[in-house]
């Protein structure tokens, strides 16, 4: 609950996660509706933003592996879509494609397939138009980060969906 409340971007990510392996449906429901209507877009945008600066270092040198580039702009288009929506952003990375423009969807397609071909840790050559892609969005990011509302978690409502977890877990003993 304490990472729910602090809308830890990891945390939301396996609790939106399409690979689910066994989940108590309810409860899995309930708690994303918490999650969703408890979100801090400052948390989750400062946390990929920060990531991305990381990855951004890489880009077009010759320690850049498809891995890299995939991170780099992933983090950098997750701060974009809090920054523009305020809400969580999609796990699945092309779900974040709306953001960009379908020229730009298209060579990452063939990015991913060229990945999915070659291995995680190879260097390969990465379009100048994808590099510079997300360096834009970097520079986007900078300017919209003021915009964000700092949200303060309700701690009743945590409160009540942890007692309620509780109570019902009770139940069936």
């Amino acid at each position: 609950m304490q990472l729910l409340a602090k809308s830890n971007a990891s945390f939301l990510g396996w609790l939106f996660s399409p690979m689910v392996y066994y989940a108590n449906e309810k409860f899995l429901k309930e708690i994303q509706t918490l999650a969703h209507a408890s979100f801090n877009p400052v948390s989750g945008f400062y946390h990929y933003h920060s990531m991305n600066r990381g990855f951004e270092e890489k880009l077009g040198t010759n320690e850049m592996t498809i891995k890299s580039y995939f991170y780099a702009i992933r983090t950098a288009l997750c701060a974009n879509w809090i920054a523009k929506k305020r809400t969580i952003p999609p796990v699945e990375f092309k779900e974040l494609y709306p953001l960009i423009e379908v020229k730009y969807q298209k060579k990452l397609d063939e990015l991913i397939l060229l990945k999915s071909s070659s291995e995680e840790k190879s260097n390969v050559s990465v379009d100048e138009d994808l590099l510079e892609l997300v360096k834009d969005i970097t520079i986007e990011n900078n300017s919209l980060k003021e915009g964000l509302e700092n949200i303060k978690p309700n701690k009743e409502l945590f409160n009540q969906l942890f007692l309620k977890i509780v109570k019902d877990d009770n139940k069936g003993t």
